[in-house]
């Protein structure tokens, strides 16, 4: 019944183990000696060379409890690795949906406005509007008369693209510049939660690096890639990441 029971607890650890998306939990040194101890004790118990009638049977008797509890104790590990990932991506989930899980409750976080990315951002010395979006299969959707890289959806997917004033309104120069703040940006709507997109375009806000003059504004753009079936971009919101801090944006 016991050798049952214990070969049981090894099945269970072994689907543990390689379960939950193929993930193999990070172990300790520690919790690996356990697993590797429980391993060899369980090959040793059960080869043919093993079995004998000069056995002490009050110490193997023992010795299969102790072999039992390293069982259980591995798979409590396994069990709390398990947990703590799924509540970890439980927290991202939440954060992109503007919502905050805290000991199984949730708590609606109210949205960021533009005035308070800029100081998340720290460019508070400049004014940033946002004009609006469009959903194309190429950006510039328009030919210009001077030439600017062009970026393509790829197949089965459309660009969400938000535009962006960016003005100096001071009296002075500034170099506005982005590309060192390392952000990353993805926009959000009722109807989509795409893939962040990396360009090569002059104007891509998350690159911007701009000497902007008194009273000069400029337009930039943030893309998401979206699915091809998307027709519209309810409640946009533009999630912004950096380093470990975020914040999330009402655009409408």
């Amino acid at each position: 019944m016991k050798r049952k029971i214990i070969i049981a607890l090894l099945v269970g650890s072994i689907i543990s183990l390689t379960g939950c998306g193929n993930k193999i939990p990070e172990l300790t040194e520690e919790q690996k000696s356990l697993v590797a101890t429980y391993a060899s004790d369980l090959v040793v118990q059960y080869s043919p060379e093993h079995d004998t009638r000069l056995i002490d049977i009050e110490q193997e008797a023992k010795r299969r409890e102790e072999i039992a509890e390293k069982a259980a104790k591995v798979q409590e590990i396994i069990d709390a690795q398990k947990e703590a990932e799924a509540k970890e991506k439980e927290i991202a989930e939440a954060k992109l949906n503007n919502t905050e899980v805290r000991d199984g409750t949730e708590k609606t976080i109210p949205l960021g406005t533009i005035g308070d990315m800029q100081s998340f951002l720290g460019i508070d010395d400049l004014t940033l509007t946002y004009q609006g979006y469009e959903l194309t299969k190429s950006y510039p959707s328009e030919e210009t008369s001077e030439w600017t890289p062009t970026i393509e959806a790829t197949s089965g997917q459309t660009l969400l693209v938000a535009s962006f004033g960016v003005e100096n309104s001071t009296d002075s120069n500034i170099f506005a510049d982005m590309l060192s703040q390392n952000a990353q940006f993805r926009l959000i709507s009722d109807e989509a939660e795409g893939t962040n997109m990396a360009t090569m375009l002059l104007n891509d806000f998350a690159y911007m690096q701009e000497e902007l003059e008194p009273g000069a504004e400029k337009e930039f753009v943030i893309i998401t890639q979206v699915d091809e079936e998307v027709m519209q971009a309810s409640n946009l919101k533009l999630y912004v990441k950096k380093g470990d801090s975020n914040i999330t944006v009402g655009l409408e």
